[in-house]
């Protein structure tokens, strides 16, 4: 999980961090809404424009989740 999104951000899903014209993150707007070690980690992560959006998180041994967002 990114450590802290930085300033402002108006964007909801992941999907609005890929360019829809190239099918490949729109480093500009990754590395503005990210610092620098976190915007490098999912700069590294393949898009797969192909596949369905789902919901999905992380939890703890016990199945409840946590993040530092609250989302």
């Amino acid at each position: 999980m990114p450590s802290w999104p930085r300033g402002m951000n108006l964007q909801q899903t992941v999907d609005e961090l890929v360019d829809p014209g190239l099918g490949t993150w729109d480093e500009q707007l990754v590395r503005q809404t990210f610092c620098q070690e976190d915007a490098e980690i999912i700069l590294a992560i393949p898009v797969h424009t192909e596949m369905d959006d789902c919901v999905a998180w992380h939890y703890d041994k016990k199945g409840d989740f946590f993040g530092q967002f609250g989302i």
